[in-house]
């Protein structure tokens, strides 16, 4: 799916932060959910888009705890709302459950999908952890951005967990959504890290996943030669045409690097001409 040009898109229509909520789901958890569905629909078809993603959730929150005199959503499980009571065995019942794990995280996922339509920008969760990734739109190029969830009161920021080393915090700048994507892609891997070797102008970096002893979920392709911007100049993908992962890089003269990869071949390459120069079997 590839984001209309800016451009093209027509700055005299206003979008609502209520687009967000069409069309309603199929499925709810009691049957007060739907009212206060509703309820957050006429709330926000009086703010405009774009809306910043921290006070979007805040919103919700807060008009939960309005509604129910002061509950907490990250606290409750079931909770009574006289004025959604309109019959049936769960009448005027919301589901706090439901709300944390099925809609909240449908409303952000439909939120970031028009973010990526209309700017280009690009954010992926990574499932089961409090990390993600933006690629974010700038004029000439992309900025990807890791980031941890750090506490209901402050949300997303650019603070990062023990164990990851100081390159992965750093913003690192791609030519294209692609690119960034795929990088971005190799943090999904739970404790990802990176080793750097810096020669001159040139960046290469080996991803790999250092709590994990199964190689099989070991990131693939996980070696990448970049410039000094960390523009994307070689990878191993795209070297060997096939599925495979690196399991040792060390550099060897001045612009030389030796790479071994899980078939035991071994590369002695020079990363400025990227010509190979010696190949192996270590086995």
């Amino acid at each position: 799916m590839i984001p209309p040009e800016k451009d093209c898109i027509d700055q005299n229509v206003t979008e609502m932060v209520s687009c967000i909520m069409e069309p309603a789901p199929e499925r709810w958890g009691l049957r007060g959910d739907p009212f206060f569905w509703e309820e957050l629909r006429q709330h926000f078809d009086k703010i405009p888009m774009p809306y910043d993603e921290w006070n979007l959730k805040l919103d919700i929150y807060r008009i939960f705890s309005q509604v129910t005199n002061g509950e907490w959503l990250s606290n409750v499980e079931n909770v009574f709302v006289a004025k959604y009571a309109h019959g049936g065995m769960s009448s005027g019942n919301l589901c706090g459950s439901f709300w944390r794990n099925d809609m909240i995280p449908l409303l952000m996922e439909r939120y970031h999908d028009w973010v990526y339509q209309h700017t280009g920008t690009f954010t992926k969760e990574i499932g089961g952890l409090e990390y993600r990734y933006v690629a974010e739109n700038r004029e000439d190029c992309y900025l990807l951005k890791l980031q941890l969830w750090q506490e209901e009161s402050s949300g997303w920021g650019d603070r990062f967990p023990s164990g990851w080393v100081d390159w992965d915090a750093d913003i690192h700048i791609y030519a294209d959504l692609e690119s960034a994507q795929r990088d971005g892609n190799r943090f999904l891997v739970e404790h990802a890290a990176c080793e750097l070797q810096q020669m001159e102008n040139r960046n290469v970096v080996l991803f790999w996943n250092k709590s994990e002893s199964n190689v099989a979920k070991q990131p693939t392709g996980n070696l990448v030669i970049y410039d000094d911007g960390f523009s994307e100049l070689w990878n191993l993908d795209t070297f060997l045409n096939r599925i495979e992962l690196c399991v040792g890089v060390s550099q060897m003269e001045k612009q030389t690097i030796r790479f071994v990869t899980f078939l035991g071949i071994a590369y002695v390459m020079d990363v400025y001409s990227f010509e190979i120069l010696e190949t192996h079997y270590t086995k």
